[in-house]
């Protein structure tokens, strides 16, 4: 039963990371466009 616990938790973890690294894409692309317009605009002035 114990070792069929931490299989249930580590396939809790990975169904979490998978979730999280779902939703990290559109944060990092917006993070990564809002940094590419900063640095547009740091050369341009």
């Amino acid at each position: 039963l114990k070792k069929s616990n931490p299989q249930k938790i580590k396939s809790s973890k990975i169904k979490s990371s998978k979730i999280k690294y779902s939703n990290p894409p559109p944060n990092y692309e917006s993070k990564n466009a809002v940094g590419l317009t900063n640095s547009n605009e740091g050369p341009t002035l």
